[in-house]
């Protein structure tokens, strides 16, 4: 037998930790499906695969608690918010240390996972959004797998 993302989530209903809520439930199967859609090999049809999930939606509606139970269930992602892989991006920027800076960063951050959760995607400025584009780019080139809320 095997144990889902939605088994989870039922587990944390019947603890009575939060109310069952069927927008949640068909996102959970959404993403499930998406993520098990990337992970299949198909050697037949070249079909280009969806490379990332972008979710959003009002104040209160669980799309952290979401994207937290995914990582959990996925045990290949690392959760990380928005404003803390700014403030990485920008130390990395600043330092010293190579002139492939960024993309330095951003392999090391890849290292030993296939998803990246970013939480709390918001972007007020131009510099900040040529970076987010600039860190797509080389995720993709990373082969990761990358889901944001905001």
């Amino acid at each position: 037998m095997s144990f889902s993302v939605l088994d989870h989530y039922k587990g944390f209903v019947l603890n009575s930790f939060i109310k069952k809520d069927i927008n949640q439930i068909n996102l959970l199967n959404k993403i499930s499906l998406i993520w098990n859609n990337y992970n299949k090999n198909n050697f037949f049809f070249k079909k280009k695969k969806k490379k990332g999930i972008y979710l959003y939606g009002s104040v209160g509606t669980g799309k952290t608690f979401l994207l937290s139970l995914f990582s959990q269930y996925s045990k290949v992602g690392k959760k990380i918010h928005f404003n803390h892989l700014m403030n990485g991006v920008h130390d990395a920027l600043n330092s010293n240390t190579n002139n492939n800076k960024l993309e330095t960063f951003i392999r090391n951050l890849c290292k030993d996972i296939k998803i990246i959760f970013i939480d709390e995607l918001h972007i007020f400025n131009i510099v900040d959004a040529l970076l987010v584009k600039k860190i797509f780019l080389l995720l993709e080139e990373n082969n990761m797998f990358v889901m944001t809320s905001s």
